[in-house]
């Protein structure tokens, strides 16, 4: 009897088993299953490419063929031409596999289509062909169940299954879950006689897919957690209020950590209580926060985030030499990040245990929309009255009736989207900076970046490249870098695009968050060698 009436397990159903199946890594991913006493169904392809090797279009959607859409969007019969010569059967390592491990086989089609699309007479060929082939290739095997690729079916299939004795199963009636889903979004909690699907090829390195954070990593942590099997390292990140720019970088941090990391978000202006026996770490995001003083963390638990020159100008808080600077303000912390080079060689004489970390953007939040057009237009976004940003000092005298200016000063975070993919060049004029992240989130959107060498701007820009590197922090030099831009409008244009793919492979969560888990857990092996000492 097929696993699907199984009621004393979850069913777990993998689709897109094909032709092009990375054989090293689907071993790696049926052994997480097999690891916890799970087995699957694999739905198999005979003919084809499913797997997700390469991007498509300007929404980055994954194609199994380099050059094509989408499979969904692309038609039956360039599926079947794309696929003819690509034989499951020849992926002999694969077949082996499937064929010695105790898992089931359902056919998922003799081509990767839409069989709601097709004939009554075309189907039945199809699924007749297809049942035939894995006959072959799994003569053990009972295939006993039919899983329409696409989850699109009609009632010619109904009634050719039923004709067959094939059970069929598709994503309706809310019968089946995606694990993919409950994965990204941390929900633990696994149902006996429930089908989750999901694509295995959506976990391998070499995927695409990115609109959930997928690894093999986090498979086997969400499968430990669901089976009460991992108690993970407590950490407590500490900002200063909810829907600030430290409180989206902890909630990014949070997202993408929670498979290695039990996390919890605290805000100063709720004034929190904190006890230092509930955490193995506590990371500060504000290098001059008291609050947490009171509660007497030991040093080895607390980690200083340095996101800011505030120390050097600033009369709340200095102005400082540097080891001024780190005496006042770090000497209760084992552990400092900083997320610029420039912040890292001011500090690294001082501090001993120093993590240069890149902050991230949201690839979900912020990307490229369309193509600009028209008269070149400028735009800047902050805190307009931090006199640290030379907005008054250097961007709107540098524009001043000569170049369109936008300036975002009040804009919601989920509004800066349309905002970025409106203009054409992002200004940096402060005069000093830790990132800034409002640079990062516009190149994502596309914008060519003019900035000065502050912050992470050198870091990220290619001088008229990707960007433009102003030497002096002046009117006049800001005012011959725009005039630039003008006369080089066209490919300022054409780079966009590249621009924000570029950003995205570099700085996105799922990327830089895995540099916080890195520090994270030096953090903790630290503390264990010096305990053992």
């Amino acid at each position: 009897m097929s696993a699907l009436y199984n009621e004393n397990m979850p069913i777990f159903r993998n689709d897109d088993v094909s032709a092009d199946t990375n054989v090293e890594h689907f071993c790696e991913f049926c052994k997480i299953f097999h690891k916890y006493g799970y087995t699957q169904i694999h739905a198999v392809v005979l003919y084809g490419y499913t797997n997700c090797n390469y991007l498509t279009g300007d929404e980055r959607c994954p194609s199994p063929y380099l050059g094509e859409k989408n499979l969904s969007a692309i038609y039956n019969k360039r599926i079947t031409d794309l696929s003819k010569n690509k034989f499951i059967g020849n992926n002999k390592a694969l077949i082996d596999y499937l064929n010695i491990i105790p898992d089931e086989i359902a056919l998922h089609g003799l081509f990767h289509t839409n069989y709601s699309k097709m004939t009554y007479e075309e189907q039945k060929r199809d699924i007749l062909q297809g049942l035939k082939l894995l006959n072959e290739l799994f003569p053990n095997k009972k295939v006993s169940l039919f899983i329409p690729p696409f989850n699109k079916a009609n009632d010619d299939t109904f009634k050719i299954c039923k004709e067959l004795n094939l059970q069929i199963s598709l994503d309706e009636e809310g019968s089946d879950y995606h694990l993919e889903k409950l994965i990204a979004t941390h929900s633990y909690k696994l149902e006996n006689n429930h089908v989750y699907r999901y694509h295995h090829h959506r976990f391998y390195p070499e995927s695409t897919f990115w609109y959930y954070d997928l690894t093999l990593h986090y498979l086997d942590q969400f499968f430990a957690i669901s089976n009460n099997k991992y108690v993970l390292p407590k950490i407590c990140l500490l900002c200063d209020r909810r829907d600030w720019a430290h409180d989206h970088n902890a909630r990014e941090i949070k997202h993408f950590l929670s498979y290695d990391f039990d996390i919890d978000i605290k805000y100063v202006v709720d004034s929190p209580i904190l006890n230092p026996n509930d955490y193995d770490l506590l990371h500060v995001f504000f290098w001059g926060e008291e609050a947490y003083k009171k509660f007497k963390f030991p040093r080895y638990k607390i980690i200083k985030q340095v996101s800011s020159h505030r120390w050097q100008d600033n009369p709340l808080y200095g102005p400082l030499s540097t080891e001024q600077f780190v005496n006042k303000y770090l000497s209760d912390s084992k552990f400092v990040t900083c997320p610029s080079k420039i912040l890292y060689d001011l500090l690294k004489e001082h501090v001993n245990n120093l993590f240069l970390i890149k902050k991230g953007y949201s690839s979900l939040k912020f990307y490229y929309k369309n193509a600009r057009s028209g008269d070149l237009n400028i735009c800047w976004a902050g805190n307009i009255k931090d006199p640290v940003k030379g907005v008054n000092e250097i961007l709107i005298p540098s524009t001043h009736n000569r170049f369109n200016l936008n300036l975002a000063s009040d804009l919601k975070h989920n509004e800066l989207l349309d905002f970025y993919n409106s203009n054409d060049v992002f200004v940096v004029c402060s005069r000093n900076e830790a990132d800034p992240l409002p640079l990062i989130e516009a190149m994502a959107c596309g914008c060519f970046p003019v900035a000065n060498y502050v912050g992470i701007a050198p870091e990220l820009i290619q001088h008229k490249k990707n960007g433009f590197l102003v030497k002096d922090r002046t009117v006049k030099a800001y005012q011959e870098a725009f005039d630039w831009c003008r006369d080089h409008l066209d490919y300022i244009r054409s780079v966009s695009s590249k621009i924000s793919e570029d950003i995205f492979e570099i700085r996105r969560w799922a990327v830089t968050s895995e540099e916080y888990k890195k520090m994270y857990l030096r953090c903790l092996e630290l503390n264990k060698l010096d305990n053992e000492l």
